[in-house]
């Protein structure tokens, strides 16, 4: 199965055009490619349809805080959104800046790594060459009495992205 990921280092963006965004100072760093999975199911059993994420890219908040690059992710999950607190400690590796379902079908993603520690750790992890997944984090209800292959089914119209954070044990395996 083909899988598309990708990330430029300060250093390597002269040579891809990149050099106003990463310019090595504020930002560090970019990575592309899947975030996550329309149609799919995770490996914790839910259900997240295409209309569901359909729903969260045509979202007024999600667009509003992708073009203001407010859309903050960490390194692991924590336990609701990130907060002011969040980024007064520098806890935030990256921030969202694009979200979208590819020709085949595939939820993709850019974000920027930022020239905090929690960022500058995340450009080391991905410098040696590690692993790491990407992996939505978000509140949604289940769809009453619908299930997927014996599954729930999370609401797409009740779904609350609130950012994209870089995991060990992502949701699902497919992504970046």
């Amino acid at each position: 199965k083909e899988r598309v990921e990708w990330y430029l280092f300060a250093d390597e963006a002269k040579e891809k055009g990149f050099t106003d965004l990463i310019d090595g100072v504020d930002i560090i760093g970019m990575v592309e490619g899947q975030f996550f999975q329309p149609d799919g199911m995770s490996r914790n059993k839910r259900w997240y349809s295409r209309k569901l994420w359909e729903n969260v890219l045509n979202s007024a908040d999600v667009k509003n805080r992708l073009l203001n690059h407010t859309m903050f992710g960490e390194i692991g999950h924590s336990d609701g959104p990130v907060t002011d607190m969040t980024l007064r400690k520098g806890e935030a590796s990256h921030i969202i800046t694009d979200l979208w379902i590819d020709g085949k079908g595939r939820g993709m993603g850019r974000a920027y790594i930022l020239n905090t520690e929690a960022g500058r750790n995340l450009k080391t992890y991905l410098g040696a060459t590690s692993k790491l997944k990407v992996s939505t984090r978000g509140e949604g209800v289940y769809l009453e009495g619908q299930y997927h292959d014996g599954h729930p089914v999370i609401d797409p119209d009740s779904y609350d992205l609130q950012t994209v954070d870089f995991v060990l044990n992502p949701g699902f395996l497919e992504t970046s």
